[in-house]
């Protein structure tokens, strides 16, 4: 039995003299579960589809797009809209298979999205993983479905495969995900468009303490609604990462992102990144 609750904090604005006090409760969950029946979980949490490349990727405690997206001072997007559809957040119950020499399976039943302002969201979304794990290998397949009802409805489905390895100071990790309504950053946010993602990323355990990474990601969309609509995001960013201690890690990185639009338009930002993250 557990439970879990996440809060994120806005740390950075545009406004000096604001509070910087909103909070972002993201995860409010519990599960229960063994060994032989596996495990539920009832609550809000991150979504299956997507959820294994956004964590192994190597800008989640960095920067990659440096971009305000939809929450200005709050998060940067890491490779989400340009390589990766944002797993989401959902209320939910998913169940989760017992682990099956290295393979698992989970099954969720998802609180409905309306990222289409046109669209209602009364109907329910599904979504499916199935992972296997060993030695320095794991795989993942993984499929979302949900029905948009009214003006510019449609109905989306998505499927996503991927896999990483280690091997000594190395790590690779390939990511791909296609469908209908599979969006740019959330769901169904371009309408019934055909869309992918990919994701490509090495790493590689310098010394002791210092890991290099170069990670590449593309998010396209097939066709548009108008000759001004996005036809794809790249980002390419590379990073240094400095465990300072067990608890603190030093982040350098920098990056590239383009933009293209149907119409022909593009634009191009370069970026440099410094911090650090905690872990507690």
């Amino acid at each position: 039995m557990s439970a879990n609750v996440g809060i994120g904090v806005s740390v950075a604005t545009g406004s000096s003299i604001a509070q910087n006090n909103d909070v972002d409760v993201r995860q409010a969950y519990l599960s229960f579960g063994n060994d032989g029946m596996g495990t539920v979980k009832l609550g809000r949490d991150y979504g299956l589809f997507g959820f294994h490349s956004i964590i192994s990727d190597m800008t989640l405690i960095g920067v990659g797009a440096a971009t305000n997206a939809t929450q200005n001072g709050r998060v940067s997007l890491g490779h989400i809209g340009s390589g990766y559809t944002f797993p989401g957040m959902y209320g939910q119950a998913v169940y989760t298979t017992p682990n099956m020499g290295g393979f698992s399976v989970d099954l969720g039943l998802m609180s409905p999205t309306n990222n289409l302002s046109t669209a209602k969201k009364d109907n329910l979304q599904f979504q499916a993983r199935a992972t296997y794990a060993g030695q320095g290998f794991k795989a993942w397949v993984g499929a979302k479905t949900q029905k948009y009802d009214g003006v510019g409805g449609f109905t989306m489905n998505a499927g996503e495969v991927g896999g990483s390895v280690n091997a000594g100071a190395f790590g690779l990790l390939a990511n791909y995900q296609g469908g209908k309504g599979i969006g740019i950053l959330a769901d169904g946010d371009q309408g019934g468009v055909k869309g992918n993602n990919l994701l490509l990323q090495g790493t590689m355990q310098a010394a002791q303490n210092v890991k290099l990474g170069l990670g590449y990601g593309r998010s396209k969309n097939d066709s548009a609604f108008t000759g001004s609509d996005l036809r794809s995001n790249e980002n390419l960013t590379a990073g240094v990462y400095y465990n300072l201690t067990k608890s603190v890690t030093l982040v350098g990185e920098i990056g590239q992102t383009r933009s293209k639009g149907f119409s022909g338009a593009s634009a191009k930002q370069n970026s440099v990144a410094i911090g650090g993250i905690l872990f507690f």
